[in-house]
């Protein structure tokens, strides 16, 4: 997978050079010309090395960055404490559909890494070193204090078929999502900013293209794209928070073969049975040109309803940017970015 992670950043690099408009510290203006259809197609010399490393269906995975510690909450959410480099910690949050997300148990907007990781631990789970970190912990209530305030998950979510329950109700509800960001206070350079139900086709946030994994076969596919980037991109953030709802997966395609938006692909042993949509975010260090893949996820037909949300509670100045690619046409999202300048 690095591989093929390298040539997409290789082409995200080539955009945010051609988009120099787009001032440090500032979000890149809205698109305002009409969308143009654009190809990918890989070479198929390299395709049989590259296929093995895509991600597969559902498969989430943390580029070159390691995964200090997993919380498994009872409401079938998971907190993973991922360590960046340069030691700094983020947390990513995979919540299910009808899941309650953390945001709800009253946590302050000031609360240090070590300290969220003890409201939701078990009691008596050690906290790792690279967390604690010389942060202090208020002992005023007894470990996993929080864990029981988000479960159960939502039954009368689940009992909803896929596509239909999520436009106005649990993660996708509107109210809900952006109660997320009001949890943290992070509000500098205009933020929270709120991209919601977004349907590709219909969105001016989404690229239409077409891409040609290598089986011989092209495939038409919209990405998120704010100022003529491939996705958001912030500068020189603090602290950065990003969350994105799939609200719905679209099943159909009329211009691809067979009408599949999210076809199965089967190629030099390679196996998705169900190609996209998938969300990444990515970071740069000051100074630092390359972007570092954090972690990226493919999101399979039954993840309808669930979440991917991004908190980077440590460092400085570095750069963020959320992407989301091989989506359909007719996919619903809900995106939402919010940051903090510290002045550090």
């Amino acid at each position: 997978m690095k591989r093929f992670l390298a040539l997409l950043m290789l082409a995200t690099s080539l955009s945010v050079a051609l988009s120099a408009s787009a001032k440090p510290g500032q979000w890149a203006n809205n698109p305002t010309e009409p969308k143009q259809q654009s190809t990918i197609s890989l070479d198929d010399d390299v395709m049989p090395s590259i296929m093995a490393d895509l991600p597969a269906d559902g498969e989430l995975s943390f580029g070159e960055q390691s995964v200090i510690a997993v919380l498994k909450l009872d409401n079938q959410s998971i907190l993973r404490f991922v360590k960046l480099a340069d030691d700094q910690i983020a947390v990513l949050e995979d919540a299910p559909r009808g899941a309650k997300s953390i945001d709800t148990v009253g946590l302050s907007p000031n609360s240090n890494i070590a300290e969220v990781f003890y409201a939701f631990s078990e009691p008596g789970t050690e906290i790792p070193a690279a967390i604690l970190n010389n942060n202090e912990i208020p002992r005023q209530k007894s470990q996993g204090w929080a864990r029981s305030l988000v479960n159960p998950s939502l039954p009368e979510l689940l009992d909803q078929p896929l596509q239909v329950a999520q436009a106005t109700s649990g993660n996708c509800n509107d109210n809900n999502f952006r109660n997320w960001f009001n949890n943290f206070s992070y509000n500098d350079r205009g933020t929270p900013d709120f991209r919601l139900n977004q349907v590709p086709a219909e969105s001016n946030f989404f690229e239409r293209y077409r891409e040609t994994p290598g089986n011989g076969q092209s495939y038409r596919f919209y990405r998120y794209t704010v100022g003529g980037n491939d996705g958001s991109i912030w500068y020189n953030v603090d602290r950065y928070a990003s969350r994105v709802a799939v609200c719905a997966i679209d099943s159909t395609e009329s211009q691809n073969p067979y009408g599949m938006a999210h076809p199965p692909i089967s190629y030099q042993g390679y196996e998705n049975d169900h190609m996209g949509p998938v969300v990444r975010m990515m970071y740069r260090r000051p100074n630092e040109s390359t972007w570092n893949v954090a972690t990226v996820k493919d999101f399979a037909a039954g993840d309808v309803g669930s979440t991917l949300s991004w908190h980077f509670y440590t460092g400085a100045n570095w750069d963020w940017r959320t992407d989301i690619y091989w989506a359909g046409g007719q996919d619903s999202f809900d995106i939402g970015h919010a940051l903090a300048d510290l002045g550090i």
